[in-house]
């Protein structure tokens, strides 16, 4: 019964860990599009907002800072 018990875990275990890592870091699942200045567009997930610049997580480049100074739209 207990070499049941374990198997049955072992087998479980790898859905919720995959179910766990779908969105590294991101408390909110709303993905933005940031507009810069120069008309470049991102598309991801905003991880920290200071008063200073913004970090983003996109698909494609990974994190990414932007300067707000350097932000027309979000």
């Amino acid at each position: 019964m207990r070499k049941l018990l374990f198997l049955l875990g072992l087998l479980l275990l790898p859905s919720f860990l995959i179910q766990a890592q779908s969105n590294p870091n991101v408390d909110d699942s709303t993905q933005y599009i940031i507009t810069k200045n120069n008309g470049i567009e991102y598309v991801g997930y905003i991880l920290s907002d200071d008063g200073r610049e913004v970090l983003i997580l996109t698909d494609d480049l990974g994190k990414i800072y932007i300067p707000k100074s350097d932000i027309k739209n979000i």
